[in-house]
């Protein structure tokens, strides 16, 4: 999105307020420094572990925020370049500048140098059924988790789950046994029958599923140019702790689209943006707040 003259303002006014030691939350005092045309819907100050009630009708807002540090949230309506639109901005500015808060959100799976082997159990903990720590046999299914599926020749399969995403891998390996979405799949509409179990997979079939793509559900035709041709827009986002269907799925379709297009005359970020959302899995989002982050729904 380009932003107006205005709108840059309003963000650079409101990067000014919060790098304040301290603001007073109050209508007055966030108008103060706000410049003319913009103006304040709401602004509350919202107490330690408090909630934030959206307002009624806010379609922006999937669920009221709760176990909040204290902030002042605000909203705004700021005009666009085009008299006749305006924008709504709503904002958690921190009391406390440079508090420490403490999140479980990964921004940045793919920028992580994390060592596995500091989860193993060291000699002298005692006992076999430790919870802070994994056995050799254990720490060998989190390495098979966290790398991707490779087939023969060094073909990607599938990429592997980003680090973050542990919350949700129940989604697929609860119990022991893979989810039935999956075993469903291979068993109906693949039609291999009720009676082929899942340790039989292997690479042959991946190889039948190519071949019989059930459902038309292979999604190989990265050649989009005739669809952004024809003024189409592609939003698309995707959770970084997403445990159910792994992120870099998302990853390497934008690449392979932005490949097939690439001879076109035009820049693929003027059709199509792909957003990766740090702390949202599998329509829940870890919340950042929790000391066990613990699950939130959309």
């Amino acid at each position: 999105m380009k932003l107006s003259f205005l709108q840059a303002i309003f963000l650079g006014s409101i990067s000014t307020l919060s790098v304040a030691k301290s603001i007073a939350c109050t209508r007055k005092a966030v108008s103060d420094i706000l410049p003319r045309g913009v103006s304040l819907s709401f602004v509350q100050h919202i107490p330690k572990n408090g909630t934030f009630t959206v307002p009624e009708g806010d379609t922006g807002w999937p669920i009221d925020p709760i176990n909040l540090p204290e902030l002042c949230a605000i909203g705004a309506m700021v005009p666009g370049t085009n008299t006749n639109k305006t924008f709504g901005f709503g904002l958690f500015l921190p009391l406390e500048w440079n508090g420490r808060t403490l999140s479980t959100i990964i921004s940045d799976p793919y920028g992580c140098n994390f060592n596995a082997e500091s989860l193993l159990c060291k000699s002298g903990t005692g006992g076999s059924n430790l919870t802070d720590c994994l056995s050799p046999e254990q720490l060998s299914t989190f390495d098979t988790l966290t790398r991707d599926y490779v087939g023969m020749n060094s073909t990607l399969i599938f990429p592997a789950w980003l680090l973050g995403s542990e919350h949700f891998w129940d989604l697929n390996i609860d119990g022991g046994a893979p989810n039935i979405i999956g075993l469903g799949y291979i068993q109906y509409m693949m039609g291999l029958g009720s009676d082929w179990k899942w340790r039989d997979f292997d690479e042959s079939i991946v190889d039948l599923s190519e071949q019989l793509n059930p459902g038309q559900a292979d999604a190989s035709n990265y050649d989009l140019a005739p669809f952004f041709r024809s003024g189409n827009k592609f939003i698309h986002y995707h959770g970084l702790s997403d445990g159910g269907i792994a992120t870099g799925a998302s990853f390497y379709l934008y690449d392979q689209i932005d490949r097939a297009i690439s001879t076109e005359n035009f820049d693929i970020s003027d059709s199509y943006r792909f957003f990766p959302i740090p702390g949202m899995g599998y329509a829940k989002a870890v919340d950042p707040f929790s000391s066990d982050g613990h699950s939130t729904d959309y």
